[in-house]
């Protein structure tokens, strides 16, 4: 590379960082590359790892391993000078020159003997199709065998990077195209078959990403596989197409959530409306229960009128009499939120007691899983018992139930514990302390991790929170600097 090459402004800027996988992403988008950037998917190959570890490595916090900063320096031969480091001098002349664009796009080309990994000569002739593959949008299948079905997801999780430079201007357009695209695959004729287990556990793994890892690094790789899982459904009949409608449902929902926690209310909407059409063409009452139910639970969080909160939970109640699920405990759990909102606490104490008992009745795997959007455990329970004691001002019930909360989520988990911390401000202000309430709601979204101080569920939470204030305290400096600092509108939101 020369001289030039490595004082374009956007590789100055990463290497200014001290972020490898910002210096990896300015390598890949040089303008002396051409036109279309090199995508993960190639790069990825060449260096050995798969695109998904390639893609951590670009959006996550910077490498601090020094043997992986000098790999990966070496391998794109950045110039020693350039680096926050010190490269080891002994094998430095063995150290693999940083390809051409062309030898990238070089199908036959292998990487390095000492960066090959397990089944690379297994995986190369699926990655010739792959890199020789040319997108027409998001109607085209990825033409590849069912044989070829266990390592999909490893050699495709890039390609939305692809898809969207070449079929839209920006994501949110392609994630427009995408549902659009899976409205037609959930009616057209389908005539082959699938690997319908494996987009099971990718959806299960998705599960348990959402809510914890931020949304912006979450939905590019949820896009990735719901376009590749769209492209498989018109390829399969019989249960195989139900099965896949099955995943189809459930990545579709965890796109609407993580679209909600961006503030992307209206494509959430939409993607809940696809989520719950894919699941109503399947048998499973379950799945219907669970769509219907998470979705009113997030609908507390999308403006929605709390009377729309309960006429999601009514339906989802419906659609599964006499089950405890998932999804029909998130009903019992949306409707006496809502009901507290609306100020009927008398009606919100009742839904909270159907809710306990419901939760009563779930199956030991449901109760246990503590993590996943699918799964709920006592720490849900306690989060609706704050929830609605907080605001109907029953202060010792509101504490008891947070602090048995707090004591039960993950410990990555940042959503939940900021709300249940929100409700302890609406317990103050129920209170009659709106001035500490006030406060407490600054210092808790302040306090949040600068990479998810926007998450706009807690953003939500905090309107909330503060629209719990008596309009005669609204003018209140605690108030008002509340206000100010969240950017939040005064007045009922």
């Amino acid at each position: 590379m020369t001289a030039e090459f490595w004082d374009d402004p956007a590789m100055r800027d990463a290497l200014r960082n001290r972020h490898l996988g910002q210096i990896i992403r300015a390598w890949r988008t040089h303008p002396q590359h051409g036109r279309q950037a090199v995508s993960q998917n190639i790069v990825a190959a060449w260096m050995g790892i798969t695109q998904a570890q390639l893609s951590r490595i670009e959006t996550g916090g910077p490498v601090v391993h020094l043997d992986r900063l000098t790999e990966w320096a070496k391998a794109l031969r950045i110039p020693p000078h350039l680096l926050w480091f010190t490269l080891p001098t002994n094998d430095s002349s063995n150290s693999p020159e940083a390809p051409s664009r062309s030898e990238l796009h070089d199908p036959g080309r292998t990487a390095p003997a000492e960066t090959r990994y397990p089944d690379h000569d297994r995986h190369q002739a699926l990655r010739s199709r792959v890199l020789n593959y040319r997108w027409d949008g998001p109607a085209e299948p990825m033409p590849l065998t069912q044989d070829d079905a266990v390592n999909r997801r490893a050699v495709l999780y890039g390609l939305m990077g692809t898809a969207g430079a070449a079929g839209s201007s920006s994501l949110a357009a392609h994630l427009e195209a995408l549902r659009r695209g899976l409205d037609d695959r959930l009616s057209g004729d389908v005539v082959d078959s699938a690997d319908v287990d494996e987009w099971e556990r990718v959806t299960d793994q998705y599960a348990h990403d959402v809510g914890l890892l931020s949304a912006g690094r979450v939905l590019p790789q949820l896009a990735t596989d719901l376009e590749d899982v769209q492209a498989s459904l018109r390829s399969v009949s019989g249960k195989q197409r139900t099965d896949l409608a099955h995943a189809c449902s459930r990545l579709s929902a965890l796109i609407a959530i993580t679209l909600l926690n961006l503030d992307e209310v209206q494509m959430a909407r939409r993607y809940w409306r696809t989520a719950t059409r894919a699941a109503d063409q399947t048998s499973d009452l379950r799945l219907r229960a669970l769509i219907r139910g998470r979705r009113a639970v997030f609908s507390l969080y999308d403006q929605r009128s709390a009377s729309t909160v309960l006429a999601l939970a009514d339906e989802a109640i419906e659609v599964a009499p006499g089950i405890a699920c998932t999804g029909t405990v998130s009903a019992h759990a949306a409707r006496s939120q809502a009901l507290a909102l609306l100020g009927d606490h008398r009606a919100a104490l009742d839904a909270l007691d159907e809710t306990f008992k419901v939760f009563a009745r779930l199956p030991d795997a449901t109760v246990s899983d503590r993590s996943s959007q699918w799964g709920w455990s006592e720490q849900r329970l306690r989060h609706v018992e704050s929830h609605v004691h907080s605001y109907a001002g029953r202060t010792h019930d509101a504490a008891r139930a947070q602090n048995v909360a707090l004591s039960l989520y993950p410990a990555q988990a940042y959503q939940g514990p900021a709300q249940i911390e929100l409700h302890r401000a609406v317990s103050m202000i129920v209170a009659g302390d709106p001035s500490e309430g006030a406060r407490h709601t600054v210092r808790t979204v302040s306090g949040l991790p600068a990479h998810v101080r926007d998450d706009a569920l807690v953003r939500r939470t905090a309107v909330l929170a503060l629209d719990a204030i008596p309009a005669g305290a609204a003018k209140l400096p605690a108030v008002s600097q509340a206000r100010d600092l969240l950017a939040l509108p005064i007045g009922p939101s």
